[in-house]
Protein backbone atom coordinates (compact mmCIF):
# COMPACT_ATOMS: atom_id res chain seq x y z
CA UNK A 1 0.00 0.00 0.00
CA UNK A 2 2.58 2.13 0.85
CA UNK A 3 4.72 1.69 -2.10
CA UNK A 4 1.62 2.21 -4.06
CA UNK A 5 1.11 5.34 -2.78
CA UNK A 6 4.82 6.95 -3.05
CA UNK A 7 4.40 5.60 -6.63
CA UNK A 8 1.70 7.68 -7.57
CA UNK A 9 3.15 10.53 -5.82
CA UNK A 10 6.33 10.13 -7.59
CA UNK A 11 4.44 10.09 -10.93
CA UNK A 12 2.68 13.33 -10.13
CA UNK A 13 5.33 14.53 -9.06
CA UNK A 14 7.48 14.31 -11.94
CA UNK A 15 4.80 15.32 -14.14
CA UNK A 16 4.59 18.83 -12.29
CA UNK A 17 8.15 19.50 -12.66
CA UNK A 18 8.25 18.19 -16.31
CA UNK A 19 5.03 20.04 -17.15
CA UNK A 20 3.84 22.26 -14.88
CA UNK A 21 6.89 24.11 -13.78
CA UNK A 22 7.55 25.17 -17.39
CA UNK A 23 3.66 26.50 -17.36
CA UNK A 24 3.92 28.25 -13.84
CA UNK A 25 6.90 29.91 -15.12
CA UNK A 26 5.22 31.09 -18.14
CA UNK A 27 2.41 32.75 -16.25
CA UNK A 28 4.52 34.17 -14.18
CA UNK A 29 6.79 35.53 -17.02
CA UNK A 30 3.43 36.78 -18.43
CA UNK A 31 1.99 38.19 -15.04
CA UNK A 32 5.44 40.41 -14.91
CA UNK A 33 6.27 39.88 -11.11
CA UNK A 34 9.90 39.22 -9.49
CA UNK A 35 11.74 36.20 -9.82
CA UNK A 36 11.83 35.50 -6.38
CA UNK A 37 8.03 35.86 -6.09
CA UNK A 38 7.56 33.77 -9.32
CA UNK A 39 9.92 31.47 -8.06
CA UNK A 40 8.09 31.14 -4.33
CA UNK A 41 4.87 31.33 -6.70
CA UNK A 42 5.97 28.17 -8.15
CA UNK A 43 7.15 26.13 -5.32
CA UNK A 44 3.72 27.36 -3.18
CA UNK A 45 2.37 25.39 -5.94
CA UNK A 46 3.91 22.58 -5.72
CA UNK A 47 4.29 22.47 -1.83
CA UNK A 48 0.31 22.89 -2.17
CA UNK A 49 0.01 19.62 -4.54
CA UNK A 50 2.68 17.53 -2.09
CA UNK A 51 0.30 18.46 0.86
CA UNK A 52 -2.79 17.52 -1.27
CA UNK A 53 -1.04 13.98 -1.97
CA UNK A 54 0.32 13.64 1.57
CA UNK A 55 -2.40 14.59 3.29
CA UNK A 56 -4.56 12.19 1.10
CA UNK A 57 -2.48 9.34 1.63
CA UNK A 58 -2.05 10.10 5.53
CA UNK A 59 -5.85 10.00 5.68
CA UNK A 60 -6.25 6.75 3.83
CA UNK A 61 -3.64 5.06 5.76
CA UNK A 62 -5.44 6.77 9.08
CA UNK A 63 -1.93 7.96 9.63
CA UNK A 64 -2.73 11.55 10.27
CA UNK A 65 -6.06 13.53 10.82
CA UNK A 66 -7.20 16.60 8.61
CA UNK A 67 -6.78 19.89 11.49
CA UNK A 68 -8.62 21.98 9.27
CA UNK A 69 -11.84 21.62 9.72
CA UNK A 70 -13.16 23.52 6.56
CA UNK A 71 -10.53 21.66 4.71
CA UNK A 72 -11.56 18.21 6.02
CA UNK A 73 -15.47 18.73 5.23
CA UNK A 74 -14.33 19.18 1.66
CA UNK A 75 -12.35 16.09 1.63
CA UNK A 76 -15.24 14.52 3.59
CA UNK A 77 -17.97 15.92 0.59
CA UNK A 78 -15.39 14.67 -2.23
CA UNK A 79 -11.49 14.01 -2.23
CA UNK A 80 -11.50 15.95 -6.04
CA UNK A 81 -13.74 18.96 -4.39
CA UNK A 82 -10.49 18.93 -1.88
CA UNK A 83 -7.84 18.19 -4.63
CA UNK A 84 -9.29 21.48 -6.54
CA UNK A 85 -9.18 23.91 -3.74
CA UNK A 86 -6.08 22.76 -2.76
CA UNK A 87 -4.83 23.44 -5.94
CA UNK A 88 -6.73 26.73 -6.69
CA UNK A 89 -6.29 28.51 -4.02
CA UNK A 90 -2.51 28.86 -4.58
CA UNK A 91 -3.36 29.87 -8.62
CA UNK A 92 -5.69 32.88 -6.95
CA UNK A 93 -2.47 34.74 -5.52
CA UNK A 94 -1.16 34.76 -9.37
CA UNK A 95 -3.96 36.29 -10.19
CA UNK A 96 -3.92 39.19 -7.36
CA UNK A 97 -0.65 39.74 -8.70
CA UNK A 98 -1.63 40.70 -11.74
CA UNK A 99 -4.84 42.55 -10.82
CA UNK A 100 -3.73 44.22 -7.03
CA UNK A 101 -2.12 47.72 -7.38
CA UNK A 102 -0.17 47.33 -4.27
CA UNK A 103 1.84 44.14 -5.19
CA UNK A 104 3.79 43.88 -1.85
CA UNK A 105 0.85 42.93 0.12
CA UNK A 106 0.67 39.94 -2.28
CA UNK A 107 4.42 39.58 -1.88
CA UNK A 108 4.37 39.59 1.66
CA UNK A 109 1.22 37.25 1.94
CA UNK A 110 3.14 34.60 -0.89
CA UNK A 111 6.09 35.04 1.12
CA UNK A 112 3.87 33.84 4.49
CA UNK A 113 1.86 31.42 2.61
CA UNK A 114 5.19 29.54 1.41
CA UNK A 115 6.53 29.96 4.66
CA UNK A 116 3.57 27.65 6.04
CA UNK A 117 3.30 25.22 3.41
CA UNK A 118 6.79 24.76 4.06
CA UNK A 119 6.55 23.79 7.06
CA UNK A 120 3.35 21.92 6.63
CA UNK A 121 5.62 19.75 3.79
CA UNK A 122 7.97 19.13 6.93
CA UNK A 123 5.43 17.44 9.02
CA UNK A 124 4.23 15.47 6.07
CA UNK A 125 7.59 14.14 5.92
CA UNK A 126 7.72 13.54 9.55
CA UNK A 127 4.20 11.64 9.65
CA UNK A 128 5.53 9.34 6.46
CA UNK A 129 9.10 8.66 7.97
CA UNK A 130 7.24 7.38 11.62
CA UNK A 131 5.13 5.39 8.97
CA UNK A 132 7.80 3.59 6.94
CA UNK A 133 10.41 3.25 9.46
Amino acid sequence: MIGRICNQTSKMIQFVSRRGEVVLIRLAHSMGSSSLVQRMLIWLILLSLFDAIATDAGLHMHAITEANPLVASLYEFHPLVFYGVKIALPFLLFLLLRFVADSTIITRLVFLVTVVYSLVAIYHVMWMLTVIL
